[in-house]
């Protein structure tokens, strides 16, 4: 998926990692060579970052406890 390459490039590590809004700016153009600008905002996108193993080893003890 074109759109998940280019946040997660964006995003390197947690030091180097943009505001929200660059984030959130950076799939738009992507987006307007197939969407024209009325749809576009109309959406809302909503970027998802990958979680990292140790976290997801968090999150499945709290839940299974």
């Amino acid at each position: 998926m074109p759109g998940t390459g280019m946040i997660l490039g964006l995003c390197p590590s947690p030091e180097l990692m943009p505001e929200p809004e660059g984030i959130a700016k950076a799939p738009r153009e992507l987006l307007l060579t197939v969407l024209p600008p009325a749809q576009l905002r109309q959406l809302a996108v909503r970027s998802l970052l990958s979680i990292k193993d140790e976290m997801i080893g968090a999150i499945a003890t709290v839940a299974t406890n």
